[in-house]
């Protein structure tokens, strides 16, 4: 039926903090703590072929949870700014300013949180059209439909989720893929069952055509501007990718010169992470946002959403492009795509934001902060784990590992150097729980959470 060719990254904590994690943001004057989401209880097995820094998986197993990851409103000491394009690349460069609270989830939604959603909205009478018999298409049964996931897909490339047994079901092996054949009405149905099952506010009116969007001042889900997005994929340092300036490689992210011609699982790429530890920003499937096609604007704009409207075209950006693009426009700044608002894709997917009730603050300064982040994939890990961090310069790292009883368990010396550091550790002769670590750089020291899980 539908097919579209458009070439369309926890948290810092002190050690003895380590019962939780947890991440902190700033709203007004007052600071919430929000506590990490649950542990996942999974197995992953995977194996490297390590080179240097260069770091090639296989396809990893099914079950990865999503979180959301807050994205911290400092940028070089000033809340929320950031340059939007990159001069001499795109058509327009201009200064943005975000003063609100938002969270980023990890990873686009995969084929198995859009099916579970799917399940929860079927169960509460929520969804209409014919998927019950032809298996076609699934619309939004509320007010005006949009047809919101093409179960049929097209010609050889078929929707990954089918309806079977009275229920929605991911096709064997694929529940960790990025889910597609999804419009933007369909993403942001997906957001307003988020909200609508953890009692917060439902930010599309689903009941007007198209959709009334609420971007911020209530509690709740949904797509991001691709301001929002660009802002997250950048942090702190206007880079060209996610994982920083160098050139693209199939070790960071699946683009054309990766060679695979399909979507991958949304946790292939661990050296492919933004600098906050949001995966798959480059390549794989484009992704929607929650505002029609840009403007060209030269001037600064503080908490932009885009155009109100459309008119008839109903365009909608899209950010990071997919397999089939090249280096070029897998960049954070590329801007130069769309999709129409009706239109189920099967290049194209989306993650999702929460945004916080209350004012947006007035006043958007604040303290600079040391932004540096050590993380590590998988994480459950079964018999190895790989830390990722990035340094500003050649330096002596040291990492300790401890149980949650603060025993010493393992001490890891490297001579790391400037920019992104990958290394492979084994963890076959660790037994299964929760542990912690440090990086130690200087005076500097750094805490995370990892999990074993054989």
């Amino acid at each position: 039926m539908k097919k579209i060719n458009t070439l369309l990254l926890i948290c810092l904590v002190p050690f003895f903090t380590f019962a939780q994690l947890q991440q902190t943001r700033v709203s007004k004057n007052k600071t919430k703590t929000v506590w990490e989401s649950e542990i996942l209880q999974r197995t992953i097995e995977a194996s490297n072929n390590v080179t240097g820094n260069n770091i090639k998986q296989e396809k990893t197993t099914k079950g990865v949870e999503n979180e959301m990851i807050n994205i911290p409103l400092d940028y070089d000491g000033e809340a929320g700014i950031f340059m939007m394009g990159k001069e001499g690349a795109t058509s327009n460069v201009f200064e943005v300013t975000l003063t609100y609270n938002y969270d980023m989830s990890k990873y686009m939604i995969t084929n198995a949180m859009y099916a579970e959603m799917l399940n929860y909205a079927h169960v509460e009478g929520l969804l209409a059209g014919d998927y019950e018999t032809s298996h076609t298409t699934v619309t939004n049964a509320e007010g005006v439909q949009f047809e919101i996931l093409d179960l049929d897909g097209d010609f050889e490339v078929t929707c990954q989720i089918e309806f079977a047994d009275g229920e929605f079901k991911v096709l064997d092996g694929l529940e960790d893929y990025p889910v597609y054949y999804v419009s933007w009405y369909g993403a942001a149905f997906y957001c307003n069952m988020q909200s609508l099952q953890n009692e917060l506010t439902e930010l599309y009116n689903q009941t007007t055509a198209p959709w009334e969007r609420t971007f911020y001042g209530e509690d709740g889900y949904r797509i991001p501007t691709e301001h929002e997005w660009e802002y997250a994929a950048t942090y702190n340092d206007e880079r060209d990718y996610p994982w920083g300036n160098e050139v693209a490689t199939s070790d960071y992210c699946n683009f054309v010169e990766s060679g695979i011609e399909e979507s991958t699982p949304v946790n292939e790429y661990p050296l492919g992470a933004s600098n906050l530890g949001l995966m798959d920003m480059a390549g794989n499937l484009t992704e929607i946002t929650n505002n029609y096609i840009f403007s060209y604007s030269t001037e600064p704009e503080t908490n932009p959403t885009g155009p109100e409207n459309d008119g008839d075209e109903h365009r909608i950006a899209i950010k990071g492009n997919t397999f089939e693009a090249d280096a070029e426009v897998i960049k954070c700044h590329w801007r130069s795509g769309w999709t129409r608002q009706w239109y189920p894709s099967n290049n194209a997917s989306f993650r999702i934001v929460r945004v916080y009730a209350g004012e947006i603050p007035s006043n958007i300064n604040q303290p600079e902060k040391d932004n540096f982040r050590i993380n590590n994939f998988p994480n459950p890990a079964n018999s190895y784990t790989t830390f990722c961090f990035s340094l500003k310069e050649n330096s002596e790292v040291q990492i300790i590992i401890y149980d949650i009883n603060g025993k010493q368990i393992d001490k890891i010396n490297r001579n790391a150097t400037q920019g992104r550091n990958a290394f492979q550790y084994n963890t076959q002769n660790i037994s299964n729980g929760i542990y912690f670590y440090n990086l130690t750089q200087g005076e500097n020291i750094y805490t995370n959470k990892l999990i074993i899980k054989h």
